[in-house]
């Protein structure tokens, strides 16, 4: 194990230095492009009891935005991933439709009221099939796995375009609090996104804070907003979240000026401000331990 306090404030900043120099995206964006949209939503039935918005007007909303969205370039795509406490599926497209031509890939202004009806079908069906009396953890939702679903998807789409000719972005719908068990594999997943260019919005409706989607948005890009009234959701949306890429380059975007990016330990899943890390797999830890139980 190593200890040193410079190697370990070298692996605490990095996230902050390639946002202050500009690794975020590489890409080169085209008006002419149309854009891909993953929504990943909250469905958290404990957490949206918490709030001021009730799930239902937050989706009559969203339903706005999306229809909004679809209209701004027939090309555009869309797709929807529900995470809840014990499962994450897609919501649209439903999987017994993802075949390999796609049809759901570009929507019609014609076909509105027909996704508005399929999204609405399966948040339905989502809840209904949720097992609350086995749950236990009540306050998390499985970001991490709908993250990873969202991202396999956009990867699967650029493959089907020619010279990637799509600009894939995340959006993120949150009620629930960051479950540190899942720090890995979601911080896995938000460096797989910078990786692909691919941004995360976050869209935060809820009086905590959530220090997993903060580093999420600031590492690709991407634009968080919190502490949303519930006349104002709508609102968000439109200005905050449906400009593309293309367009964002000329738009003052919301920004985040304190942003917590403290590690979370592998041994107990804790936020840290000052841990061991190992040198050879640079794995965090709360406290001195002998020998890394990652590399062992």
């Amino acid at each position: 194990m190593d200890s040193n306090e410079g190697k370990f404030h070298k692996l605490y900043l990095y996230p902050t230095i390639m946002a202050s120099f500009g690794f975020k995206l590489k890409t080169i964006f085209n008006l002419e492009y149309p854009s891909l949209l993953v929504i990943i939503m909250d469905c958290n039935p404990f957490q949206w009891e918490k709030n001021d918005i009730s799930i239902k007007e937050a989706t009559s909303q969203l339903l706005v935005f999306i229809n909004a969205y679809l209209a701004l370039k027939p090309e555009n795509s869309l797709a929807i991933v529900g995470s809840s406490v014990d499962k994450c599926e897609f919501f649209y497209p439903s999987s017994s439709l993802q075949t390999k031509n796609d049809e759901m890939i570009d929507v019609g202004y014609s076909q509105f009221k027909k996704t508005d009806e399929k999204i609405i079908q399966h948040l339905y069906q989502f809840y209904e099939n949720t097992k609350l009396p086995t749950i236990h953890d009540h306050d998390t939702c499985r970001l991490a796995n709908s993250l990873s679903k969202a991202l396999s998807y956009i990867n699967k789409i650029k493959k089907g375009v020619s010279n990637n000719n799509i600009h894939p972005r995340i959006m993120i719908l949150s009620v629930s609090n960051d479950d540190a068990k899942q720090y890995i594999p979601t911080m896995n997943s938000i460096f797989a996104a910078q990786k692909l260019d691919v941004i995360i919005d976050v869209c935060r409706i809820s009086k905590t804070k959530s220090m997993f989607l903060e580093q999420a948005s600031e590492i690709t890009g991407g634009n968080y907003v919190e502490e949303i009234l519930p006349t104002g959701l709508l609102q968000t949306l439109l200005f905050s979240f449906l400009p593309d890429q293309y367009t964002r380059q000329f738009l003052s975007a919301p920004t985040k000026k304190d942003v917590d990016f403290r590690a979370v330990c592998f041994c107990h899943k804790r936020v840290v401000d000052i841990g061991y890390v190992c040198s050879a797999c640079l794995s965090i830890f709360c406290r001195h331990v002998p020998v890394c139980t990652t590399c062992q």
